[in-house]
């Protein structure tokens, strides 16, 4: 019995250390996973409110400007920012995020 568990050692050893390798590497890619997720919401929240502060901006300085002007405006205004801050977003979802702040701007002070 003695001799059988000194020749088995050795593989229950590779055994082991196979096992808890492949466990290592699991919560490590799980851990890089969460991390990453948690750093797009951190710069989704970051550019939702440069969004928000520059529209919030664009309808305080501009009001004597139409429409198209404070969009574009709000446009040149917020991507300079988020270029300031290594931020990158889309042409579409820019022009979404300021049209989805305005609406709600609207809706807040008609209620």
């Amino acid at each position: 019995m003695n001799e059988l568990l000194q020749a088995l050692t050795p593989a229950l050893l590779s055994i082991a250390l196979t096992v808890a390798s492949f466990i290592a590497a699991y919560l490590g890619l799980k851990a890089k996973t969460i991390l990453a997720n948690m750093e797009v919401e951190q710069n989704n929240k970051q550019i939702r409110e440069i969004v928000e502060s520059t529209v919030g901006y664009v309808e305080q300085v501009g009001k004597l400007l139409g429409s198209e002007e404070k969009l574009n405006e709000a446009k040149k205004v917020a991507l300079e920012w988020l270029n300031q801050k290594g931020l990158k977003v889309s042409e579409v979802e820019l022009n979404t995020l300021i049209e989805s702040t305005v609406q709600s701007y609207f809706a807040k002070y008609t209620e």
